[in-house]
């Protein structure tokens, strides 16, 4: 496994995007199993939500020759944390490297959702009305562009080996999508594996339609960060959860490939618009 992780640089760019689509196939599979209807509509909202692979494609092709340089910077220049602290230990090296990585996830996931401008990226993707393995793919490219720059400068920052990072964001490819399954834990085991790791469960949570629940649950893959930070929260009963944003009624603009790219280009939404829009007497306030 050492010697897999270390040389995990040398691995084409092509083996995640091959581990990407095994996991869709994978868990989506399992989605299938745990009762989830494949049909018409179930490969209209795959579609769409796959169509954004190929407007974010061009973005990381050129973040991939942003991080080689910036990786050879590091190196050369013995510059970074990593570089700076001696860690015989390669074990103890490769946990402090995820930590540091999944916190740097943490902080990026938050400032995404408290910057109007950037929750306008953000809000693509959370737009998502039927959340399941495909919402992963739902990214505008401006936020992958946003994403992959910070992406850089904690990489800069950190100054850590190519294989560990590698390595690291392969296991981040599966389990971003692993999260985004309609696949659902017990609540008690749900209970017990959330105490360490992010589930889908968790997840659900933060695609939750409403505020403050859409606040909550950022972790990447650890869920260390969201109980230290106080933004955890546990819904047991997964009827309770309407994905989308309450924000973005109209379902033609979250289902129109055109209307989701112009999104960050529009008009903040906040609560008081939606007051405004929406006939409140139909609401079930109670």
């Amino acid at each position: 496994m050492k010697d897999f992780i270390l040389n995990s640089q040398n691995l084409p760019d092509s083996f995640r995007v091959w581990i990407l689509f095994i996991s869709l196939f994978l868990f989506s599979l399992i989605e299938f199993l745990s009762g989830l209807k494949i049909n018409k509509m179930y490969w209209k909202h795959f579609w769409l939500n796959f169509k954004f692979s190929f407007y974010v494609a061009p973005v990381q092709f050129f973040f991939g020759i942003v991080l080689v340089y910036v990786f050879k910077y590091c190196n050369d220049a013995h510059f970074g944390i990593f570089n700076l602290l001696v860690i015989d230990n390669f074990w103890l090296y490769c946990v402090l490297v995820f930590l540091y990585l999944d916190f740097c996830e943490y902080v990026y996931h938050v400032v995404m959702h408290r910057f109007k401008k950037l929750w306008m990226f953000h809000a693509v993707h959370h737009s998502d009305k039927n959340v399941n393995t495909s919402t992963v793919l739902r990214e505008h490219p401006g936020e992958t562009f946003i994403r992959l720059t910070c992406l850089s400068v904690f990489v800069l920052f950190g100054g850590m080996s190519v294989g560990v990072f590698i390595f690291r964001q392969i296991i981040q490819v599966f389990y971003t999508v692993f999260v985004h399954s309609a696949f659902r834990f017990s609540p008690i085991w749900d209970k017990i594996i959330s105490s360490v790791f992010i589930t889908p469960n968790m997840h659900q949570v933060h695609h939750h339609e409403k505020e403050p629940w859409t606040d909550t649950n950022y972790g990447d893959i650890f869920s260390i960060w969201d109980r230290l930070f106080r933004t955890f929260q546990r819904v047991d009963d997964p009827n309770l959860i309407v994905h989308g944003l309450d924000v973005f009624p109209d379902s033609n603009e979250v289902m129109h490939m055109g209307s989701l790219l112009k999104i960050p280009f529009t008009k903040y939404r906040s609560k008081d618009d939606l007051s405004q829009n929406i006939d409140m007497s139909n609401i079930d306030q109670s």
